[in-house]
């Protein structure tokens, strides 16, 4: 019986297995970790092997922090589409059950086996998702390779969320059905992965927010080491500080807000040379001579960057928002200073994208002289 507690005990506290896994390198406080157990349940843990309490100090046993490296073997793969098939699984094992009754014993097996099965998948994937956004962002060092990692993994966290949004709806909908096999071990599966559910969200949101706040900060420091080398790239080949007023320039400059007029006293025979055009295009799309003879070379402001919005992360936010979607877009925090034209082109793609999950009512909900239906989560869908 020691090997199912042992068990159960990981399962109910995979949240906290996490934040111990990604800080695994240290002992923690219980001031760090009491959001997530209680003293008691920890000491519980320390009896099963799974923590080591010293002098107020909290790690994860070695035999654990072990097994989870062999089991996951912390590959970049990170594969949920399998969760759709086994879903189709599920639903014919069910109706296999339903319709005959000699095979439910069997059927019931196996169902629960694949119930299992896509529990222990949306798990290591959200581990294996977490570990490695975090190793991207600290260990990384060269900016694109950064953006370009950061981004894949943000592809892989959305196809996650549509996965686990899949296993939650089959759950909404099949879970009436699967209690009247009246099986206890089935009926307490489906308890625990209806928490999980939330365990598992509640580690999603706060992810999402943290890779979309990494690639907007790896975007900007990519931007200004770029223009960095091209204005390295500008002065080698002109030498900026002897022929031009440059650095005069420069010290009142904010390249990306205005246009830049650089004088120089460059001969004709320089500025008629075909590579200027490749080196001006380097600096900027839009860096031109003014004039053939070149005394200005004139740089037009560049086109400002936006910040990419994250849909899916504002969804699984209004999932738990008591709001209706409009008021719920106006009310975010990372979206209070946008105008009011992009908040109605999110309102209406997120219409789009979860129809089937918004109830949508006839009341009015009337904003700078513009009226919007109210926009409900249903959480029955």
């Amino acid at each position: 019986m020691k090997i199912e507690k042992l068990l159960k005990a990981i399962s109910n506290h995979t949240q906290l297995l996490l934040y111990m896994y990604e800080h695994r390198e240290r002992s923690l406080s219980f001031g760090e970790i009491e959001e997530f157990v209680s003293l008691e349940r920890l000491e519980f843990m320390e009896h099963f092997g799974i923590v080591e309490l010293q002098e107020e100090k909290v790690s994860l046993d070695e035999r654990i922090v072990t097994l989870i490296q062999s089991y996951l073997d912390l590959d970049e793969n990170i594969e949920v589409s399998i969760i759709a098939d086994k879903i189709n699984s599920l639903k014919h094992r069910i109706e296999i059950a339903l319709e005959f009754k000699q095979k439910q014993k069997t059927t019931l097996l196996q169902i629960k086996r694949e119930l299992k099965k896509i529990d222990y998948i949306l798990l290591t994937n959200l581990l294996k998702l977490r570990i490695h956004i975090d190793r991207v962002y600290k260990n990384t060092e060269e900016f694109a390779l950064k953006l370009k990692e950061l981004r894949y993994y943000k592809e892989k966290l959305d196809e996650f969320s549509v996965a686990l949004e899949q296993f939650e709806s089959f759950l909404s909908t099949h879970k009436a059905t699967m209690h009247n096999f009246y099986d206890e071990d089935l009926n307490t599966l489906l308890q625990s992965l209806s928490l999980k559910k939330i365990d598992l969200n509640k580690t999603l949101i706060p992810l999402n927010q943290d890779v979309i706040e990494y690639i907007n900060q790896v975007s900007k420091h990519n931007i200004v080491v770029e223009k960095i080398i091209k204005l390295k790239e500008l002065k080698e080949s002109f030498e900026l500080n002897s022929t031009t007023n440059f650095q005069t320039q420069l010290e009142q400059f904010e390249l990306f807000d205005r246009t830049l007029t650089i004088r120089t006293i460059l001969d004709e025979e320089v500025t008629q040379d075909a590579q200027l055009n490749t080196i001006l295009t380097k600096i900027s799309s839009k860096a031109h001579l003014k004039k053939q003879t070149a005394d200005t070379i004139e740089f037009l402001p560049q086109t400002k960057r936006h910040e990419y919005i994250d849909i899916v992360g504002l969804h699984l936010e209004f999932r738990s928002s008591k709001h209706h979607l409009l008021k719920f877009l106006l009310t975010h925090s990372k979206l209070k200073n946008m105008p009011l034209n992009t908040i109605a082109k999110l309102y209406c793609k997120m219409i789009l994208l979860y129809e089937k999950s918004y109830t949508i009512t006839q009341q009015p909900y009337c904003y700078q002289n513009k009226t919007f239906k109210k926009v409900y989560y249903d959480s029955a869908s």
